[in-house]
């Protein structure tokens, strides 16, 4: 069955079966996060920072709170994460020469090129800024709907509503 033709229940024969792409394009994700499950592998949210660290630049200071709100983390997972990168020696940690109670988190090879970390995240935002605005509005409403989807299934069910 094609996804570009919805079938069933008097849908529109020309309509695209976004819902069905959208499938495809979760087992093709997870594909590739099982490929990249080897023990000495960066996790995708290692990647990501790296890659806004990377993007951010030399020139700018950037701390964890920084990292934490780029990447929509808790407090404490960016902690974590900083020490991971820490501990593979791929940032290391300084005191702000503006304030010194400030830690300032830098890649330790700032010629890194963030396209070869995570060509994926390289290639989707190419595809992504072909769209036109009404074209990515539209598409960037569709992907809040989703991403609300998941971050409700990720939250646990409050204390009431497991009585």
């Amino acid at each position: 069955m094609s996804e570009i033709a919805a079938t069933g229940g008097g849908a529109d024969p020309g309509r695209p079966d976004v819902g069905a792409l959208l499938e495809r394009v979760r087992r093709a994700d997870a594909r590739i996060g099982r490929r990249r499950r080897l023990p000495a592998a960066l996790s995708e949210t290692d990647r990501a920072a790296i890659r806004f660290l990377a993007e951010t630049g030399p020139a700018t200071e950037v701390t964890t709170t920084m990292i934490v709100a780029a990447l929509h983390m808790a407090a404490a997972s960016g902690t974590a994460l900083v020490d991971r990168l820490l501990a593979q020696g791929l940032v290391v940690v300084n005191v702000s020469s503006l304030d010194r109670r400030k830690k300032i988190i830098s890649l330790v090879d700032d010629t890194m090129n963030p396209d070869d970390l995570d060509p994926i995240t390289t290639t989707l935002r190419a595809i992504a800024a072909r769209l036109t605005l009404s074209d990515a509005q539209v598409v960037a409403g569709f992907l809040e709907e989703v991403l609300a989807t998941f971050t409700h299934a990720a939250q646990p069910p409050s204390p009431a509503k497991l009585r």
